[in-house]
């Protein structure tokens, strides 16, 4: 008997639920998101408009090779093609990049995150031609899922525009947390986050206008390359205030890469004697001379096949795991830090420790207030104020993450603050199934840190798809 196996999103997670479903001949898989026609891409993916200043500017946080081998063999091999399409961008990816061209060491470039959805977006296409070839009828609707509904043991699946499609199972993948709000953050000068708003951004701020970033996290060193895409060097006005006052370290290859490795057999009754031991084992690697970034690839290795429960049997430990081992291992773009540094010794950027308060608007723009490090109110003025907080404890999802949160169908962990779903994904109601970046434990298997890489998400919904 043919089956409905519907996929709601339409980025990444969503595009790996859809092509490693196991599908027979004649079921029917229907995949739903708004930007349904970019299948794969999702919001860190996204294509600009191609006349966009800012288009290739984004980066991806990892070097290629660290996000999917497939992908740093393909800009490796299309590399003419690539650097084409990236000169007299600003800014200048591709001098940053010089040096590991030179040296055949593409993989550890950090390339333009909507290259990386180029060739994501095609290999989920032809991935899904390949299903309809073996007479899997597949369905692309461009629409928004208000809610999933539950009767009689029957799935139903309810769309912005009133319309109902029934379903056998159902894959939840609509995206990560969103944004810590702050107050006064969405107004004419000031923003809520940098996606999906730069047209106004841009908008709002002139050749030689200043701009405040809130928060250090990823997102500020894209609002850096942004700005950076709109204004000359020499007219950046560029701050950010974040409580460490520090930007993320680099991920930063050396010439060769030779990743860390760890070995730990020991268990621990406590999460915090479990970092520690990691925390000592990396020392070890840095002072053997491996770099920051390869003793993280090395943590990531150490846990490819083994779970956080081997070293911490007891799950309420385990699950205390995550945040501050990714606190401690979180890195950032190369090229971007690179450059937010040496513009700071030309006094066009600067980073400022301190905690945010509210934002209010002004004739010119916008006043940040916020208590600096000894406690002092404080105030800055920039024509624009964009929040770049990151997600925070507050777990603001979408509003259908938002609804099965509600409805208890998934949950929230109480030791680290992410989602907790059940064994392959599986939430409370039989045949639906959810993940996203900010799930933490994945049945009784703690994660060691939130599944904010795009490897260790495609790995796991692989699982979740095998037999």
């Amino acid at each position: 008997m043919s089956k409905h196996h519907i996929v709601i999103g339409d980025g990444l997670t969503a595009a790996e639920f859809a092509t490693t479903k196991i599908c027979n001949a004649g079921d029917t898989l229907s995949i739903i998101g708004p930007n349904i026609n970019n299948l794969g891409r999702g919001v860190a993916y996204a294509q600009a408009p191609d006349n966009a200043a800012w288009k290739y500017a984004y980066l991806l946080n990892s070097p290629a090779r660290s996000v999917d081998l497939a992908f740093s063999d393909w800009l490796n091999s299309d590399w003419i093609s690539i650097e084409q399409s990236m000169v007299n961008r600003t800014p200048d990816w591709l001098l940053a990049a010089q040096p590991y061209v030179a040296i055949g060491e593409i993989a550890s470039l950090n390339a333009p995150r909507e290259l990386y959805g180029d060739f994501y977006h095609l290999q989920t296409i032809e991935k899904l031609a390949l299903l309809e070839k073996s007479n899997v009828r597949v369905r692309r609707i461009s629409a928004m899922v208000r809610d999933i509904s539950v009767n009689a043991q029957q799935l139903k699946v309810h769309l912005d525009d009133g319309s109902t499609l029934a379903a056998d199972s159902i894959d939840v993948a609509t995206g990560g947390p969103q944004n810590q709000r702050i107050a006064g953050d969405n107004d004419e000068r000031s923003f809520p986050e940098l996606f999906g708003h730069e047209t106004h951004i841009a908008n709002a701020l002139d050749a030689n206008g200043t701009i405040i970033a809130i928060g250090a996290s990823a997102a500020m060193l894209d609002l850096l390359r942004f700005c950076q895409s709109l204004q000359a060097e020499s007219n950046l006005n560029f701050t950010a205030i974040s409580p460490t006052g520090r930007t993320l370290e680099a991920l930063r290859p050396g010439n060769t890469f030779t990743p860390a490795t760890y070995e730990l057999q020991d268990t621990y009754k406590r999460a915090e004697d479990f970092i520690d031991a990691i925390k000592h084992l990396q020392q070890q690697a840095l002072n053997s001379g491996h770099n920051f970034y390869e003793t993280r690839v090395g943590l990531r290795s150490l846990f490819l096949d083994k779970s956080v429960n081997e070293f911490v049997p007891n799950i309420k430990e385990a699950r205390k795991v995550a945040r501050p081992l990714f606190r401690h291992f979180e890195g950032g773009t190369r090229d971007s830090i690179d450059d937010f540094h040496r513009l700071e010794k030309l006094s066009r950027t600067n980073i400022i420790a301190g905690h945010v308060h509210k934002i209010e608007q002004t004739k010119a723009g916008a006043s940040v207030h916020y208590t600096n490090e000894t406690g002092e109110l404080k105030q800055l003025k920039a024509n624009v104020v964009v929040n770049c907080a990151g997600p925070g404890k507050e777990n603001r999802f979408d509003a259908l993450t938002t609804k099965m949160l509600e409805q208890q169908w998934i949950s929230v962990c109480q030791q680290s603050h992410g989602l907790l779903v059940g064994d392959k994904g599986q939430t409370s109601i039989p045949g639906i199934r959810y993940l996203g970046p900010a799930v933490t434990s994945i049945g009784v298997t703690a994660q060691p840190v939130p599944l904010y890489d795009a490897f260790r998400l495609r790995r796991a919904v692989q699982q979740f798809n095998s037999r």
